[in-house]
């Protein structure tokens, strides 16, 4: 059924401004375990990067490349391991809030039960189903371009131009339908991908505006967030752009965000806790923000809420 846009978007700041101290319990614990995982982790991640990028500016040997590939390969698997438990963690926690009305008795909230499973599968089965539909996409636009430029190169750029565009438009259009998956897997109690699918069908154009909205909310925060906690990286993009894609270039400057990135990450220094203080208050604000529109989202389309 199509959404009321303006209604439902303003519906989702209303509510996460009533309920903020509901979801700050909920978020709160499992973004500082998050943190604390980032910051034992990110380190030894940054300094594999920086090895990795020193050793291929020395005439790369390719035993020590494997090794700090390994060192990395280590790193990325607890934070994916820590994103697994407390993501979903918090997703259902704001979820079961905002589409069952359930809040946690305590201040805080760690549970890891059925609703927080079906999310984490969920997720998994969204990343296969994009994967699988974007390797499609551009396997057939491929074959369709090949086929074009046999008969006239100026027929193919044209058609190759179209295809790239409907591929772009088939990966949203396949994204918005997908996109209250986690609120129906917490409001159905079942992995959400079909629920959504049924849920969202007729309101492509709706859904289109209102996350539209959302991504305009987000620019905004992102951008806040980006200048307190990455400056000093952003500030090496227009030499980055300066380089003209000179490889030396390149690499220096890679180098110099992988040493930016590892001093991040250095407790001792206080740009550490003004990183840290960013990123935690990210975490808790882009979650309950982005979980809440999509619970919101999710009551409009099947007729819990009216416009």
């Amino acid at each position: 059924m199509k959404m009321p846009v303006f209604t439902a978007f303003s519906a989702s700041i209303s509510y996460v401004a009533a309920h903020f101290l509901t979801l700050l319990r909920i978020t709160w614990l499992p973004a500082l375990l998050l943190m604390a995982v980032m910051t034992y982790v990110m380190p030894a991640l940054s300094q594999a990067q920086l090895n990795m990028i020193e050793i291929e500016s020395a005439g790369g040997d390719q035993a020590a490349v494997f090794a700090a590939m390994g060192d990395g390969l280590k790193s990325n698997a607890i934070l994916l391991l820590a994103s697994a438990i407390f993501y979903p963690m918090m997703i259902a926690g704001v979820l079961k809030h905002v589409v069952r009305g359930e809040a946690p008795r305590l201040p805080l909230y760690l549970s890891y039960g059925p609703d927080e499973f079906r999310v984490f599968v969920t997720y998994v089965l969204l990343i296969v189903m994009f994967m699988l539909a974007a390797i499609a996409g551009a396997l057939g636009v491929t074959v369709i371009g090949v086929i074009s430029a046999l008969a006239s190169q100026a027929v193919a750029g044209l058609v190759s131009l179209l295809l790239m565009l409907a591929f772009f438009a088939g990966i949203i259009w396949f994204m918005l339908r997908l996109s209250v998956a986690f609120a129906a897997s917490v409001g159905e109690r079942t992995v959400g991908i079909a629920k959504s699918w049924e849920a969202t069908a007729g309101a492509g154009w709706s859904l289109l505006c209102y996350w539209l909205l959302w991504f305009l909310v987000f620019i905004v925060i992102g951008g806040v967030y980006a200048g307190i906690a990455a400056g000093e990286m952003f500030s090496l993009i227009p030499e980055m752009i300066a380089s003209g894609g000179d490889e030396a270039a390149m690499r220096e400057i890679e180098e110099r965000i992988a040493q930016a990135q590892l001093n991040m990450y250095d407790i001792s220094k206080p740009r550490y806790w003004t990183y840290a203080a960013a990123t935690y208050a990210y975490t808790i604000l882009s979650v309950a923000l982005w979980t809440a529109a999509g619970g919101v989202a999710y009551r409009y389309l099947t007729g819990e809420e009216r416009g």
